[in-house]
């Protein structure tokens, strides 16, 4: 009987071990099936914000293939992601997008975030014809002669909407200052924030421009303090932890405390660091960290788990920023195709697509006299500073932006 049983033993391990080899080889079969596809992008590498893009990137890129690949015309494909250092200099960009293009033939460029790079690369890409898929904030790229030019960064259309936002949960809100770095995206929000706080019924006391990267925020906050408005806006700055809480600081030691609101959000813990306790509670910012909600999306957890497992940590800022991504998958595999036409019909028949920021959509420039999808809609989402956090506040629906669109600028039924 033991010899039996011991044969039924090795019988029942022989089978199982064939079962292995037979299951691991078509895994493997299965995976050497996916074919490869290149993207690529140039970030500011010699500073936090573009690591923390960079860092977003891979790992949506590392999410997407542990799940199989990219589902291009019934066919799977494992993305390269290649990113060089362009250094925030538009000089620097343009090789770098060059070298992507003609030596690493990239299939797109996704996530390029430095608004003078975006735009000094404009002629490279237009020769190629290689479809670019931007975070930039310029609104250069927003012109109805570009081919195959996405402006999909996180809250650029969305970002006018979040000073109204503010007014809607302060309700006691009646005039504001608003103060912006003199450079491109500080006219663009500047324009943008006037034009749809004053739509709004708030009386605007002041605005002005100051240095970029100015160090000293004293003559600011006190030519703000001196206006003494309910509210402070300072649409086209923020991102960089350091430089908001120079500017906190300075707004605290005028002793003036209102509402205040910043475009692009820090990472608050590094923002709680460098301000002392309460300083920075008055800040409002857009939601980061989506994964903070109530009810999060189902994405936004996902890529937080793959994102903490490639680099231990959780950088909230790297994620928010990876919108240009998620445009890539949706149009290839709507298109079936990695081609740039094919890609370009199919921007205009996504519709609403899941991101880890929730829903976002493609719209089209109607102002702009463009009739494609070109620009990328998100629902804002406001959050305001307590102590190391950013807590949820208050948000917009897709179709609630769009309305606003045609309330303020008009063009009803266009933008879609």
């Amino acid at each position: 009987m033991i010899k039996n049983k011991r044969g039924v033993f090795i019988g029942v391990v022989c089978v199982l071990a064939t079962l292995m080899v037979l299951y691991f080889g078509s895994v493997h079969a299965r995976a050497g099936e996916a074919k490869t596809v290149k993207i690529g992008t140039s970030l500011p590498l010699s500073i936090s914000f573009g690591v923390n893009i960079a860092e977003g990137l891979q790992a949506c890129v590392d999410k997407v293939n542990q799940e199989g690949g990219l589902k291009v015309g019934g066919e799977r494909y494992l993305i390269n992601m290649v990113i060089y250092d362009d250094k925030y200099r538009p000089d620097v960009g343009r090789a770098a997008i060059e070298r992507l293009i003609n030596a690493d033939k990239v299939t797109a460029i996704v996530g390029t975030a430095a608004s003078p790079v975006a735009y000094a690369s404009l002629p490279v890409v237009q020769a190629a014809g290689v479809p670019m898929f931007a975070s930039a904030w310029t609104e250069k790229l927003l012109d109805p002669k570009l081919r195959y030019v996405y402006t999909t960064t996180t809250a650029r259309s969305a970002d006018c909407f979040y000073s109204m936002i503010v007014r809607e949960v302060e309700p006691k809100i009646k005039t504001a200052v608003l103060a912006a770095a003199d450079h491109e995206t500080g006219h663009i929000c500047m324009e943008k924030a006037t034009k749809y706080l004053k739509y709004n019924g708030t009386n605007i006391l002041d605005t002005f421009y100051f240095p970029f990267r100015t160090k000293d925020n004293a003559p600011i906050a006190t030519r703000m303090a001196a206006k003494n408005p309910d509210f402070f806006a300072m649409p086209g700055s923020g991102g960089s932890a350091e430089s908001i809480g120079l500017a906190l600081k300075a707004v605290a030691d005028t002793g003036w405390r209102g509402p205040m609101f910043v475009t692009a959000s820090p990472v608050i813990k590094d923002l709680y660091e460098i301000c002392p306790a309460g300083q920075a509670d008055i800040l409002y910012v857009p939601l980061t960290d989506y994964t903070s909600l109530p009810k999060p999306p189902k994405l936004a957890m996902e890529l937080r788990e793959v994102f903490e497992q490639k680099y231990g940590y959780w950088r909230e800022v790297g994620p928010f920023w990876t919108l240009p991504f998620w445009f890539f998958k949706a149009s290839v595999e709507k298109a079936g195709s990695f081609e740039p036409d094919a890609i370009d019909q199919a921007m205009g028949k996504i519709g609403v697509i899941s991101t880890p920021l929730g829903e976002a959509v493609m719209i089209k420039r109607p102002d702009k006299g463009i009739d494609r999808n070109i620009d990328a809609l998100v629902a804002p989402t406001l959050a305001k500073v307590k102590g190391d956090k950013a807590v949820f506040v208050a948000s917009w629906s897709v179709e609630d932006a769009v309305k606003e669109f045609e309330n303020v600028v008009g063009f009803k039924g266009q933008w879609k």
